[in-house]
């Protein structure tokens, strides 16, 4: 058992690689009420080509992941939501562009809770109809994203950015794509990356470490390695400057500006840090604190409650989203790039660092004194190669200096894309 500490916030992570494979992470959080866990697995919407050892690559439908996750909580002894609930707990999933995330918060009867996740993940009951059914929900899902405006600028941009790799599909897949996907091709896929030594479960809470492993232990023996797949992750990249427009019945349009960082392969504490920065940055220029977001929400060019900024950084790829809803799209757009301009023409990075970096600090000081949170920030780190407190390492090494990389090496003018959604189909 490797202990990980935080001397300056009196945090402590226990780590291990059970015989299995399974990566364990321990968060003690004496003291507090609730326990989170989280069971991840580095399976996620863009492992849509990869190749077995020894073998050709293979494609599969786009929305496997997803579709998994979804019928995975249909066991052959009932609904994993009622039974969790019988234990006073509450049970959640979600699919991301690389792993997916199975996790409960409980009060008590935490061993029966950690048995019953790692029993339902790892020992699925796929039948015909039981696919066929949820085959129906996943289209149905679909249909209702299909008019959420979020949702639609979020990948239209991505297709800007990424042309057609995987990154720019729904998560859930096409409704073409998931009528592709079979209890065959659902066994093969969860034998594929269902694997211990491609998990990592992470609990947080007012827990004995040395008895959680031994529970943990328990649950997995029997359990043996395997050599997993090659994943063809690389994202290709889309036109410099290219637009994707939709309509929607809306009132305001809404603008979604999209980089996409020119370095590729960054993990670890250098991944972590890129991001940080990128999060600096986009605080000190198009923050609510900023002179960019006061100037124009006074004018009536942005809507202050949908203008923001999104990260996404893995190892694979990264990149960064600035917009929301306006009258002018043109003209947002404009002012978004002309202040990427003067930041690197003066000094407003410089004499924004010191607020900036201080309030991003304090948010994750913030989310690490929290259970879910906590764990959710080791999450973070230790999925993209990180050490479990590698971010408040990279918060230390944090300079103005790396700022300005970001500037010129991601946020960059002309190599920018974005979305634009206008409103139609309203009626008078």
């Amino acid at each position: 058992m490797r202990l990980h500490q935080e001397s300056l916030l009196g945090e402590r992570v226990y780590s291990q690689t059970l015989t299995s494979g399974l990566q364990l992470y321990l968060l003690p959080k004496p003291g507090f009420r609730s326990i989170h866990a989280l069971l991840s697995v580095g399976y996620g919407s863009i492992d849509r080509c990869f190749a077995l050892p020894g073998a050709e690559p293979m494609s599969v439908p786009d929305g496997v992941a997803h579709f998994l996750e979804h019928r995975l909580f249909s066991s052959s002894l009932g609904d994993v939501g009622d039974r969790f609930a019988l234990l006073g707990a509450e049970v959640n999933a979600h699919t991301t562009f690389t792993n997916t995330a199975f996790f409960f918060n409980c009060t008590d009867r935490l061993e029966d809770c950690l048995g019953l996740l790692l029993g339902f993940v790892r020992n699925p009951s796929f039948g015909a109809e039981g696919v066929s059914r949820e085959r129906e929900i996943i289209a149905r899902e679909l249909q209702l994203y299909g008019d959420n405006l979020e949702w639609i600028s979020f990948f239209n941009v991505l297709q800007a950015l990424y042309g057609k790799h995987p990154l720019a599909v729904d998560i859930a897949g096409t409704p073409e794509s998931i009528q592709l996907i079979d209890a065959p091709l659902l066994e093969f896929c969860h034998r594929t990356f269902y694997r211990p030594d491609n998990m990592t479960l992470i609990v947080g809470g007012d827990l004995a470490v040395d008895s959680i492993t031994s529970v943990v232990e328990g649950l997995m023996a029997g359990s043996t390695r395997a050599t997993g797949p090659v994943l063809y992750r690389h994202a290709a990249a889309g036109e410099p400057g290219t637009v994707t427009t939709a309509t929607l019945p809306i009132v305001l349009p809404r603008l979604c500006v999209g980089f996409r960082d020119q370095q590729e392969g960054l993990q670890g504490e250098v991944l972590l840090k890129r991001e940080l920065a990128l999060e600096v940055v986009l605080d000190i220029l198009f923050g609510s604190s900023s002179d960019f977001y006061l100037r124009h929400y006074e004018s009536g060019l942005i809507d202050a409650e949908s203008f923001g900024c999104e990260i996404y950084a893995e190892p694979e790829f990264c990149f960064c989203l600035v917009g929301g809803d306006t009258p002018e799209p043109d003209t947002l757009r404009e002012e978004i790039m002309d202040e990427l301009t003067r930041a690197r023409a003066g000094d407003l990075l410089t004499r924004g660092f010191p607020r900036a970096a201080r309030r991003a600090y304090g948010q994750s000081v913030q989310r690490l004194d929290q259970v879910e949170g906590g764990v959710g920030a080791l999450h973070s780190s230790v999925s993209r190669g990180g050490d479990p407190f590698g971010l408040f390492s990279v918060h230390r090494q944090l300079a103005a200096e790396d700022l300005h990389v970001c500037l010129e090496e991601v946020l960059i003018p002309a190599m920018g894309a974005h979305s634009v959604i206008l409103p139609g189909g309203i009626q008078e």
